[in-house]
C-alpha cells in the first residue's frame, strides 16, 4: 500500500462516503478507507481558505527572515507541512493540505527560476507547471484546470501577447492559444473513454472538458475584439462559430453514448457561445429573436421530454426518487461498483470435516 496517498480502492470508498454521508460511520466504509478521512465541500472550502492564510503568513515570515531566498525556504516549509497533513494525518481532499501544497510548489518553482533573474515568460510557464503538478499531487481538478488555463496565458506571452494593447511579435497569437485550448479539451474528451481506477482522474478530465472549450472561445473573442472585421476575415468567422459548434455536437454524442454529464455540460456552454455569435443572423429585432428562439427551445424540450418518457438506452425523463426501493438499489449498485475487485483471488469454499470426535465418540473433538 502506498502511504503517500490513498490507494485507488480507498479513494473509491472515500468517494462513496462523500456521496452518501449516512454511510460515513459504517464499519464497511471505515475498513475500506483504512484511516483516510475527508470532509464535505463547505468545510473543504473553509480549510482551503485557512490554509492559504497560513501559507501567506509563513511566506511573509520567511521573507523577513531570509530575504531573497525566502521562496525556496518557505516553499520547502509549506511542502513539509502539507505532506505531514497528507501522510501523517491521512487527510484526503480536506482543503488545508491542498492550499499548502500548491503554494509550496509555486514558491519553489519561482525561487528556482528566479535564481538567475529569468524573464517573465519562464516564470509564467513555471507557475503553470507548478499548479498542474500540485493538482496532480492532491488530485484536485480545480488546480489542474487552473494550471491548464495558466499554461495558455504562458503560451500567449511567449508568442508576444501583451495585455496592454501593444502589437504582438507573432500575428494571430490569440488564434493559436484558442486552438491549444480546443485541442486540450478534445484530448480530455477522448481520454474519457478509458475507465480509471481513481475517481479523481475522471473529475480532472471532466473539468478540462467543460472549461477549456470556453477558454478557447474566450481567446477567439479576444482576437475578434482586436481589430477583427467580419468582411475581411471569412475564415476566422467560420472558426469562431464552427469550433464550439463542432465540440458541442461531439460532446452531446459522447454524453449520450457514455451516460456522462461533463460532455453534456460542455456542449451546453458551447451552444450558448454559438447562439451569442449568431445573434445577428436573422436581422430581426431583439424582442422577436427572444420570442422565436425561446419558442423553438420550448418546443424542442417538450418533444424530447415526451420521447424520453420511455427509457432509451438507459436515459429517461421520469423521476426515480419517488420510490425508496429504487434509491436503495442505486446505493447497493454504487457500493458494488466502487468496491475493488481482485480477479486473481479465488475464494475456495471451506470443506466440511466429518467423522466423530476424539472424546467419547460424540463429535466433541474440540475442532471447529
Amino acid at each position: 500500500m502506498n502511504s503517500l496517498q490513498p490507494s485507488p480502492a480507498q479513494e473509491r470508498w472515500l468517494t462513496l462516503a462523500a456521496r452518501w454521508p449516512k454511510y460515513q460511520n459504517s464499519q464497511s466504509v471505515k475498513v475500506g478507507t483504512a484511516g483516510w478521512t475527508t470532509v464535505n465541500f463547505l468545510i473543504r472550502c473553509a480549510f482551503f481558505l485557512l490554509g492559504m492564510i497560513a501559507a501567506i503568513a509563513v511566506s511573509a515570515i520567511c521573507a523577513i527572515a531570509f530575504h531573497e531566498r525566502f521562496k525556496i525556504i518557505g516553499g520547502v516549509a509549506l511542502l513539509l507541512a502539507g505532506e505531514y497533513l497528507i501522510v501523517g494525518k491521512r487527510l484526503a481532499a480536506a482543503g488545508a493540505e491542498e492550499a499548502l501544497i500548491v503554494t509550496a510548489y509555486v514558491l519553489i518553482v519561482i525561487g528556482i527560476i528566479t535564481v538567475d533573474h529569468s524573464d517573465d515568460i519562464s516564470v509564467a510557464f513555471g507557475v503553470a507547471i507548478a499548479i498542474i503538478l500540485a493538482g496532480m499531487r492532491v488530485r484536485n481538478p480545480l488546480l489542474t484546470t487552473l494550471g491548464a488555463i495558466t499554461f495558455s496565458f504562458a503560451i500567449a506571452f511567449s508568442l508576444g501577447f501583451t495585455i496592454w494593447g501593444a502589437s504582438p511579435v507573432i500575428p494571430h497569437v490569440d488564434l493559436w492559444v484558442s486552438l491549444y485550448c480546443y485541442m486540450l479539451a478534445a484530448i480530455a474528451l477522448l481520454s474519457g473513454v478509458r475507465q480509471f481506477q481513481r475517481p479523481s482522474y475522471d473529475r480532472m478530465l471532466d473539468w478540462l472538458v467543460i472549461a477549456m472549450p470556453l477558454m478557447g472561445y474566450a481567446w477567439s473573442i479576444d482576437y475578434k475584439s482586436s481589430g477583427f472585421r467580419w468582411d475581411t476575415h471569412t475564415a476566422m468567422q467560420w472558426y469562431i462559430v464552427l469550433m464550439p459548434l463542432l465540440f458541442a455536437t461531439v460532446g452531446i454524442f459522447l454524453s449520450l453514448r457514455r451516460h456522462t454529464h461533463a460532455p453534456l455540460f460542455a456542449a451546453i456552454g458551447c451552444v450558448a457561445c454559438v447562439a451569442y455569435e449568431l445573434r445577428n443572423l436573422t436581422g430581426m429585432p431583439l424582442q422577436w429573436r427572444l420570442i422565436t428562439w425561446g419558442s423553438l427551445m420550448l418546443v424542442s424540450g417538450s418533444i424530447a421530454e415526451q420521447l424520453l418518457r420511455v427509457s432509451r438506452h438507459g436515459i429517461t425523463s421520469r423521476q426515480l426518487d419517488d420510490c425508496n426501493t429504487v434509491l436503495d438499489a442505486a446505493e447497493i449498485v454504487g457500493t458494488t461498483l466502487i468496491t475493488p475487485v481482485n480477479n486473481n483471488t479465488i475464494v475456495e469454499p471451506t470443506p466440511m470435516e466429518g467423522g466423530g470426535g476424539s472424546f467419547s465418540g460424540g463429535g466433541a473433538s474440540g475442532r471447529y
